[in-house]
């Protein structure tokens, strides 16, 4: 009687432990914590933002996934707790946000969660356009001495010394294909002085742009000559 008295005694025990058991975490039936991640500004769903949930306790990892094409996440929870959640997408600022999960509260709706852009500041920017020192046009080339700073004091023939097809002798004698024979313009007409001295009196500093054309339309009377500088 007393062997039968002290084996009810047990399972009596074993009983009540298993039910605290039950009470506590150990038949938790698991919780889930959902969302739905939005940009701030735009309002427009976020896919692939990723979503971490950490124990409050000790910053311990618990789960975590990423958003779907609609923005949603739903992450399992396996026991009970006080959690906080980071949210973090590229280009973004981090939102953290907490719940709590038991008994009570298994399955927890966090609904819209929006996102801000991250913010940062740049000091102020200028480009700068600049233009080539030669450009190729379908009919001439275009030189611009203003991109030629190692002649900006020179004159129009030290300019012509740094362009293909153009060569200038140690004297300042410019050839165009390698002849001496072309016509001149400046600013559209027909130089008064010999092609030589009309290019050694210019100067570079004066000089928007110098074209060269190596096979000039009739209307430049060019026969006889390599072209027109």
């Amino acid at each position: 009687m007393k062997k039968l008295l002290k084996i009810v005694i047990l399972i009596s025990i074993l009983s009540s432990f298993a039910l605290a058991q039950e009470r506590g975490n150990g038949n938790f039936p698991g919780g889930s914590i959902s969302g739905k991640v939005l940009d701030s500004s735009t309002k427009h769903t976020i896919e692939y933002a990723n979503v971490v949930v950490f124990s409050q306790k000790d910053s311990s990892m618990i789960t975590g996934g990423v958003t779907d094409v609609n923005g949603l996440f739903n992450l399992k929870i396996q026991r009970p707790g006080q959690f906080y959640i980071e949210i973090r997408f590229i280009g973004y600022d981090t939102e953290i946000l907490e719940t709590t999960i038991n008994r009570k509260n298994l399955n927890i709706s966090l609904g819209e969660i929006f996102i801000h852009p991250s913010s940062v500041l740049l000091e102020n920017v200028v480009v700068e356009g600049e233009r080539a020192p030669v450009t190729y046009q379908i009919d001439k080339k275009v030189i611009n001495p203003d991109q030629m700073q190692t002649v900006i004091s020179g004159n129009a023939s030290d300019v012509l010394a740094n362009v293909p097809s153009v060569q200038v002798d140690i004297e300042g004698n410019v050839s165009l294909r390698g002849s001496q024979s072309f016509t001149v313009l400046i600013d559209g007409r027909p130089s008064i002085l010999d092609a030589q001295d009309a290019l050694q009196q210019v100067a570079a500093s004066s000089i928007d742009k110098i074209e060269i054309i190596t096979n000039p339309s009739a209307k430049y009377d060019p026969e006889g000559t390599a072209g027109i500088i």
